[in-house]
């Protein structure tokens, strides 16, 4: 998860998107834990299509690929 977390900010670094309001300060991207993965991200398309990205590239990489039948996604906070 250390490549995926890399290449991730790297891109994103790269691109100058938008954090979440709520993690730019300290430059989270993303969390994770033994099997769970939480992607933290400003409200935009271009982001999503950056996230499904590194998700392939990763996947290509490695082998691994999230399991949509278990996956979800979620929209909160207060976005301007």
């Amino acid at each position: 998860m250390d490549y995926f977390s890399e290449l991730l900010k790297s891109k994103i670094t790269n691109e100058s998107f938008d954090f979440h309001p709520g993690c730019k300060e300290i430059v989270l991207v993303n969390i994770s834990f033994d099997d769970d993965l939480f992607i933290m991200c400003g409200p935009s398309t271009r982001f999503m299509k950056l996230i499904k990205e590194v998700l392939e590239e990763f996947g290509e990489y490695l082998g691994l690929k999230p399991n949509l039948a278990k996956s979800s996604c979620y929209f909160a906070g207060n976005f301007k």
